[in-house]
């Protein structure tokens, strides 16, 4: 059985090219999107993924990984970052162990 994944970025490009990678893997099915920090909470209290996958800088609620954690611990997350220096942020703090820079600022 495949895990769900649920995608939550501000940007409708970035949530389609996310989705377009884990529709590529059998593994996976994509069974939401949210676009801001509260549908992201809104949606994982829904659907219940398997994981998530968002953007570490999120309008409405810029903590929702923090949130997200701290209702369902078990649930893993997946955060990366526009953001050039993680090091200046206070959410690279937060409770992931890892991150990744986003792909597409190196585009602009």
């Amino acid at each position: 059985m495949a895990k769900t994944v649920l995608i939550v970025d501000d940007n409708a490009f970035i949530r389609h090219a996310l989705c377009e990678l884990f529709k590529r893997e059998a593994d996976f099915e994509v069974c939401g999107e949210a676009e801001n920090g509260k549908e992201a909470i809104e949606k994982a209290q829904e659907l219940r993924p398997d994981l998530i996958v968002l953007d570490l800088s999120m309008p409405v609620i810029l903590d929702a990984a923090r949130v997200l954690k701290r209702l369902v611990p078990a649930l893993p997350l997946i955060m990366y970052s526009a953001l050039t220096s993680m090091r200046n942020s206070k959410p690279a703090q937060w409770e992931s162990r890892n991150w990744c820079q986003n792909p597409c600022t190196r585009l602009r």
